[in-house]
């Protein structure tokens, strides 16, 4: 399942180093389902790691709205 996910992100347009990054993740997603076989847990991971993304793309954007990242 990881492998499948991993490319139809890649067909989404998630390039470059993008897929080396989205299969482990789908990987760790797969190992906590199998270990509690609780679909929460696999929710609350991954809204995290979105919420985190979409503050680091925002920051991006605006640096000056998010000053909770350390850039040099």
């Amino acid at each position: 399942q990881a492998v499948f996910w991993t490319m139809f992100l890649f067909t989404l347009g998630f390039r470059g180093w993008a897929p080396l990054l989205i299969y482990p993740f789908a990987l760790l997603q797969g190992y906590v389902y199998k270990r509690t076989g609780s679909l929460l847990y696999i929710i609350t991971i991954h809204l995290t790691l979105d919420a985190v993304l979409f503050l680091v793309l925002v920051h991006a954007y605006y640096p000056a709205s998010l000053p909770i990242f350390i850039t040099g």
